[in-house]
Formats: structure tokens, C-alpha cells, sequence
């Protein structure tokens, strides 16, 4: 009997999509060059879209023609129907096939086969359990008209907003490709679009489905990478911010197949891949506790390259023990906001936004949970994204941004240090998001990104700081790397996800005028490093990078300081 699989082929890096975008579009060629050696801050919107539009439709060229050669070269040598060929990525090197044991053993041979991997049915899994409201997002817009405008935004979940549910959608602009409307997709576009309160009200909005059906399985896996790959795929604005307010679930699989919560899955692996590749923004929910047992972080939230979000209640942290059920509504004192994952991964949560008891003009209720704290965190990136365009092609950058510009402490009116070196909290990650925060780190230009030869650390930079600041916070993220390229010969059943090469280890140290250490961050897991500390003179401070470990013979990464 056939069996579902997704195969994932040799893939296509930038090396062979760079001579084409230099030949057809050379402008955009070089205004990319420019980005990719710290520069272009000075690029206009348009410019930007010119980039990520025309990169994405020579992606989608090569991997269609190369994903088809390779499914038909396959059928050929096997003498197996084209029919067996039920999917084709236009942006990865990923095919479904219908194949039988003896056409897998086949397959598994070829050395042009990276992984191989069930097409497994998954449930989709709203995480509904407390809500978010505008932190500071409403200033920036209101004051300097910082409205999204000019950017797209992706939003996928189980279903696709209705406008006649509120009338924040009343005539926003949304596209979507399905007709399964839901109340919390409608909810979680009123957060990122609504016309009256939404943080970002002139963006245009695309919302996509992967909701399943029975008649879906068992390609639901390939159907949730193929919405995704619709959001890609849209353009008059591309793309460059997707909002993940459901997690993708996969019960009853054995360890290592399961898009298990807390694990770095395969899902969370291609979104690391699809996020550098094709430039967009993933804000992932973290989860809640209810859902995800042992407070873990929903497994696309596990992905290095996203910006993971978790919830908290106005003024106060988010209870992430039951015992702690004082600081709840009454009646959800089991819930809670995702922050748990594997020893080893990315520490996630990256940072928190209000969660708690918002309302929606024409929805009934409120509602709460970390599926509505993390489109208030995809507004401020497109609000951001607006004031700054080059910020749609700076990853590492923008999440810089956002994490240094965050206040620090939940209970704290102010920027007040953790104790010791790491600033990271294992709940709140960099703390809650401030949109008017982040504004001034950008027009400021209290930030950069670069490309690094391995041989060049440690990495230097100078900032000024006054010994009147309150406190003074820098934030460093780098890149997890992943690509889809090479050869594996796969051993039984035992099959990666994709080529995962080892995260670069990178270390933050921060010195005063006169050479003292003020703080270092060292951490051994995950891509990002925070140092905080009172200044006790004013004059320019020295950050410095080391690369403590690393395979990469270059190191994408960005600084931002508050």
C-alpha cells in the first residue's frame, strides 16, 4: 500500500540565485550587495519590495524546475506513474510522492535525497486562552504615522478573518485564499490591522488556512508548508512579516517524527531555512501551558530565526506555575504562557507582549493567550518595517531591535538589570516589547548588521553613553544557518529533517571608556546574547563580538542598543 512522504532534494543556495538577479535585475542586485555588507539603511520602500519580489520569483524558478526534474527523473528509473507525484514546493526543495515500500527503498539510495519523511496528518491547535493589547504601538502611530503602510503581512492559521465580525476590518485590506472564517483569526487580524485600534492599519493583510479535513490526510504536513509558500508567493506588497497564532501538532507519533512542543522539529528547522532564504519575519505564539504539556514552547516557536512571543497581564508576569493561579482570571488558573523547551535549543520565549482580557469592537467577550500577544509583536515589525524599509531584508536587525529596546522586567517601571551577566529570562526572554522603545533605537541608528569572515573576531563597535542613563542594554542575534544542500545517504529509517549544521556560538562583552568590563553574556544555547548595565561615565563604550565556536566560514549578525 503507498505511503505519504515528503521528500526533501539537494537544495538551491544563493550562490546559484545571485548570477540570475545580477543578470535580470541588476539595480536590485546591487542594492542587495549592499545589505549583505551592513549598508543600504537608505533604501526606499519601493526598492526594498523590488528586492524581496524579484529574489523569490528566481527561487521559485529554479526550485520548481528543480523539484520537477528530479520527482520525474525519479518516476523514469523506477518505471512509476507521474501520478505518484502529489506536490511540488516552489520555494523548497520538498516533493510529496505516493510511494510503496519497495519505491522508498529506491528512493532512499539516491544521493541527491537529503531526508525523507512521513506526510503525516497533524492537528491544528488555536491557542485561545488570553488576550493582548497595544504596547505602545498606538504612540508610534498615532505621533509619527508609523501604519504598516507599503508592507505585507502574512497571517496563518486555522481559519481566515471574516469582516463582517468586527468593525476594525471594516474596508482593511485583506487577501485571503480560503473561505473557513473563524472568530480568532478574526481577532488576531483586528490586533495586527484594524482600522480604529489595530497596530498596524496600512499594511496590506494575506491570510491563509491550513485548517484539515479528513479528505485532507495524509497531506496535511505538504498543505501547511504550501499555504506558507502561498504567503511567499504574494506580491504589491511581498511579504516580509508572517504571524503564527497556531501551532501545528502531530499526535500519537514516535519521538523524532512528532512536531512535538519544546523540540526542534522539522517544521521549525524549514522555517530557520525559509526565513533566510526569502527574507520574511516569523512571529511565532509560544503556546499555553494548558496545550502544551509542561509549559512547553509550540514547536515552531523552537525555530532560532523567529521571534517567539509569550504572554503576560498588564503590570504583572504571566503565571507560569498553576500554583500561581492568584494572578489569573477566574477559572483558568490551569493556563499559562509557553516557556519551556529541550536542554540545548534556542531559549524561547525571545520577549512578552500583553495577553490578557482584550476586546474586540463587534466580537462578543474577550479573549486571551499568547495567540493574540504575538500579532501585537508582527504590528510593531510592520509599523517598524514602515519607518524603516531596509529593516524587511535586516533580520538579525529588527529582532535586535525589538529585544534591546524591550523593558527589561515585568514588575518594573524602568530598566532594572537581572541579576548576574544573562539578561535573558527563561520566561520572559528580553521582556516586554516596547514599539516606542524600538522607534527611537531606529531613528536613531543605535543598531547594525554585518557579515563576518570567521577570521575576523573578535568583531568591535563603538557607542556613546551617558552616565545619566538609567541603565543601558545591548542585544546581539546571529543566524542559524540552515540550508538544503548536499548529499546524505540515509541509514534504515533514520532520516535529518534537513542540513542542520551546529549554531556559531557567538559571545557579548561590553566595555566602558576606559577599557573595564561592564558585562558579558555567554551563553552556549541559542543566537542571542543581552548585556545590561549601569553607566557610571559618560564617553564611548567598546561591544565586543567573539566567536567562541562554528562551522560557518561567515557569521550574519546584528547589534541594536538602547
Amino acid at each position: 500500500m503507498p505511503v505519504s512522504v515528503l521528500v526533501e532534494w539537494d537544495g538551491i543556495d544563493e550562490e546559484e540565485m545571485l548570477p540570475i538577479l545580477k543578470e535580470r535585475y541588476p539595480q536590485d542586485a546591487a542594492n542587495y550587495a549592499l545589505v549583505l555588507e551592513g549598508g543600504g539603511n537608505d533604501l526606499n520602500m519601493e526598492q526594498v519590495q523590488s528586492i524581496i519580489a524579484h529574489k523569490r520569483e528566481i527561487y521559485q524558478e529554479l526550485y520548481l524546475l528543480q523539484n520537477k526534474e528530479k520527482a520525474e527523473e525519479f518516476c523514469d528509473e523506477s518505471q512509476i506513474s507521474a501520478s505518484a507525484v502529489s506536490y511540488i514546493s516552489s520555494f523548497s526543495p520538498i516533493t510529496g510522492m505516493e510511494l510503496n515500500k519497495t519505491q522508498l527503498t529506491q528512493l532512499e539510495k539516491r544521493n541527491d535525497v537529503l531526508a525523507i519523511e512521513w506526510n503525516y496528518p497533524i492537528e491544528m491547535k488555536d491557542q485561545l486562552s488570553y488576550m493582548t493589547k497595544v504596547s505602545r504601538s498606538e504612540y508610534i502611530r498615532t505621533n509619527f504615522g508609523n501604519r504598516g503602510d507599503g508592507v505585507g503581512i502574512g497571517q496563518i492559521e486555522n481559519n481566515v478573518p471574516d469582516t463582517s465580525h468586527t468593525t476594525e476590518l471594516t474596508g482593511v485590506n485583506i487577501s485571503r485564499n480560503s473561505s473557513a472564517t473563524g472568530i480568532h483569526a478574526s481577532r488576531v487580524a483586528a490586533i495586527m490591522v484594524g482600522r480604529n485600534n489595530g497596530a498596524a492599519p496600512g499594511a496590506k493583510l494575506y491570510s491563509a488556512s491550513f485548517a484539515y479535513s479528513s479528505s485532507d490526510q495524509p497531506r496535511v504536513i505538504g498543505k501547511a508548508l504550501k499555504e506558507i509558500e502561498w504567503l511567499l508567493s504574494r506580491t504589491g506588497p511581498s511579504v516580509s512579516v508572517i504571524n503564527m497564532s497556531s501551532d501545528a501538532q502531530a499526535p500519537d507519533l514516535p519521538e523524532g517524527w512528532a512536531l512535538s512542543p519544546g523540540g526542534y522539529t522539522l517544521f521549525a528547522k524549514w522555517i530557520d531555512h525559509i526565513a533566510m532564504q526569502h527574507d520574511v519575519h516569523f512571529v511565532v505564539s509560544a503556546g499555553n501551558a494548558s496545550q502544551n504539556a509542561g509549559s512547553k514552547v509550540a514547536s515552531s516557536g523552537m525555530a532560532y530565526n523567529a521571534v517567539t512571543v509569550g504572554a503576560y497581564q498588564v503590570n504583572r508576569a504571566m503565571p507560569y506555575e498553576t500554583t500561581t493561579s492568584t494572578f489569573w482570571e477566574p477559572g483558568l488558573s490551569t493556563e499559562g504562557s509557553g516557556y519551556n523547551e529541550n536542554a540545548g535549543l534556542a531559549e524561547k520565549p525571545d520577549l512578552v507582549a500583553p495577553g490578557v482580557g482584550y476586546t474586540v469592537d463587534g466580537i462578543s467577550g474577550s479573549a486571551s493567550g499568547t495567540s493574540f500577544a504575538a500579532p501585537m509583536v508582527s504590528g510593531i515589525m510592520a509599523q517598524l518595517i514602515s519607518c524603516k524599509p531596509a529593516l524587511a531584508l535586516q533580520q538579525r536587525a529588527l529582532k535586535a531591535i525589538l529585544l534591546a529596546s524591550a523593558w527589561c522586567k515585568l514588575d518594573s517601571p524602568s530598566f532594572v538589570p537581572l541579576p548576574g551577566t544573562q539578561q535573558m529570562d527563561d520566561k520572559q526572554g528580553a521582556g516586554k516589547v516596547d514599539a516606542k522603545n524600538a522607534r527611537y533605537t531606529i531613528v536613531n541608528n543605535y543598531y547594525m548588521q554585518a557579515l563576518i569572515n570567521a577570521g575576523n573576531f573578535p568583531y568591535t563597535h563603538s557607542f556613546y553613553v551617558s552616565s545619566s542613563a538609567s541603565s543601558a542594554r545591548v542585544a546581539l542575534v546571529w543566524s542559524k544557518r540552515n540550508t538544503i544542500s548536499g548529499s546524505h545517504v540515509v541509514s534504515g529509517s533514520t532520516a535529518p529533517i534537513i542540513n542542520d549544521p551546529p549554531l556559531s556560538d557567538l559571545d557579548l562583552e561590553v566595555f566602558n571608556p576606559n577599557g573595564t568590563s561592564v558585562g558579558y553574556s555567554r551563553m552556549r544555547n541559542g543566537n542571542v546574547e543581552i548585556v545590561q548595565f549601569k553607566p557610571t561615565v559618560s564617553g564611548t563604550y567598546t561591544i565586543r563580538v567573539s566567536r567562541h565556536s562554528g562551522t560557518n566560514a561567515q557569521d550574519s549578525f546584528a547589534l541594536a542598543w538602547w
